[in-house]
């Protein structure tokens, strides 16, 4: 057993989880990334998702949208641990602890990486999740080595339906 700090409080964990909702995105891409199945996620169109995502999710049930997820198709999943973060999932927060234990990160994004090892640590999976940002650590190395000196400028915007968001 394990006790988890987050970002809405502190959960017991009794065992190590196998049976993981992530509830976003970033959830869903750790849970992979660890070496898991998830056994549920959150409707997303596949034309939008990377490869090793689509391939993951094969004979995966969809348990509503980020903005609504199902709790009774969460529920009768019967999941050991939920993943998801206070800025999507707050209002529903003690719905989600009712059904099982749920960890929750602060924020998406710029915390990934902190997210990241809270997931890792919820479901004891440390040293996949240290393999895995070294091997991410060294990429960003190689990647920054073989850049043209001077480093071109780059802006990344993203289009969404309703506004855009600049990185």
């Amino acid at each position: 057993p394990r006790t988890i700090r987050h970002a809405s409080g502190a959960v017991e964990i009794k065992a190590k989880p196998t049976k993981v909702l992530p509830l976003d995105s970033g959830e869903l891409d750790a849970v992979v990334q660890l070496g898991l199945k998830p056994i549920g996620y959150l409707d997303y169109n596949p034309a939008l998702m990377p490869e090793h995502l689509v391939t993951a999710l094969q004979g995966v049930k969809t348990v509503g949208t980020l903005a609504e997820p199902n709790l009774e198709a969460v529920a009768a999943l019967a999941p050991e641990l939920m993943l998801t973060t206070l800025i999507r999932h707050e209002t529903i927060a003690d719905r989600l602890k009712a059904i099982t234990p749920t960890v929750f990160g602060v924020s998406t994004g710029v915390v990934w990486k902190q997210s990241f090892a809270l997931y890792a640590k919820s479901l004891g999976r440390e040293t996949e999740a240290d393999a895995a940002v070294r091997a991410y650590e060294d990429r960003v190395r190689k990647l920054n080595a073989a850049l043209p000196n001077p480093r071109p400028t780059v802006s990344v915007v993203r289009v969404l339906n309703n506004n855009l968001r600049y990185y």
